[in-house]
């Protein structure tokens, strides 16, 4: 197996080996492989029963929340500290409250019963709906947009008040990571080249293998970029044509663009907008306009924080420290 090929490795024991998954597979060998092999679990779970099982049917169209918490369970039975390794993504797609969600995930089931006293690792994403017949009213939409709003002046606060400690996981996951990036940013000269947008070293830093045994740049770069097979591995002249193919996409965009060294913007990024037209040059601006459009509201977070007094922005610096 895969598995067994890495870890055999001279240094395979130091690879960093996650599933990512919906959870519906999670069977009794799976978790076994997982908890041998001190693998990472990263899950799909969006929230709530409600929530979860009108984003996530099975193909039968049944809920699948039960069954991935009953598969959770058993993992936290055969390793009880495997908390540490299990990561969840939750998209948040409208009609969505973010503070229950923020109650949800503050207050883990799955943990509580486990008598596990600390937050779920946790990334949220704001479901990209672009060309989808999504069931949810116009209002809704707006309602959505108006929560994230509020939910930053929440955090400032919060911040504020000194009380850091009491902001919920789904409202930390929303903020900080884009206000983190922002703070710890790079500020040396830019120079005369540079490297378009936020992108990876494809297959360097991490490599998404699919079911079926194709190479990817990762879990979200959809099922046409692929660097090889595992039989071969990983094929340099994909991964060259790949990075000439985004670059001749944003070459015009991106050197006279305020964000060039704030942008996040990947194949992941780029491939989940443009679908199957991310084989070509396409790279709609709207993209562009989104990003611009979240640093300009993470800069002017960071702006109010830095203005506060020293121990209510003391963990921005702290935060640099333990990602160092």
């Amino acid at each position: 197996s895969v598995v067994r090929e890495v870890r055999g490795h001279p240094h395979g024991r130091e690879a960093h080996l996650v599933i990512d998954t919906n959870g519906v597979l999670l069977d009794e060998s799976v978790l076994r492989l997982v908890v041998e092999n001190k693998m990472h679990l990263q899950v799909s779970l969006d929230g709530p029963q409600l929530y979860h099982d009108r984003q996530r049917p099975d193909v039968l169209g049944n809920g699948t929340y039960e069954s991935i918490f009953k598969a959770l369970d058993r993992f936290l039975e055969l390793e009880p500290g495997g908390h540490e390794r299990l990561n969840f993504i939750c998209t948040v797609a409208p009609p969505a409250d973010l503070m229950e969600l923020d109650d949800f995930f503050g207050n883990f089931p799955l943990f509580a019963r486990h008598g596990i006293n600390s937050h779920p690792n946790l990334r949220i994403n704001l479901a990209n709906l672009h060309g989808q017949n999504w069931p949810a009213t116009p209002d809704e939409f707006k309602a959505l947009d108006d929560q994230v709003v509020d939910l930053r002046e929440y955090y400032f606060q919060k911040i504020a008040e000194g009380k850091r400690k009491e902001i919920g996981p789904v409202v930390k996951a929303m903020v900080e990571p884009g206000l983190f990036s922002l703070h710890n940013r790079s500020k040396a000269p830019i120079g005369e080249k540079y490297s378009p947008g936020g992108n990876c070293k494809p297959g360097v830093r991490k490599l998404h293998v699919t079911v079926d045994g194709r190479l990817q740049p990762c879990e979200r770069t959809g099922d046409f970029l692929v660097l090889g097979k595992v039989q071969n591995g990983i094929d340099p002249v994909a991964v060259t044509k790949l990075r000439d193919v985004f670059f001749n996409a944003v070459k015009d965009k991106c050197e006279n663009c305020w964000a060039l060294r704030l942008c996040q913007v990947c194949y992941a990024g780029w491939a989940e907008y443009c679908g199957n037209e991310a084989k070509g040059t396409f790279f709609p601006e709207d993209v562009c306009n989104s990003v611009r459009s979240s640093l300009q509201l993470d800069m002017e977070l960071l702006v109010r924080i830095l203005e506060l007094p020293p121990r209510c922005r003391e963990y921005l610096d702290e935060a640099l420290t333990e990602q160092g």
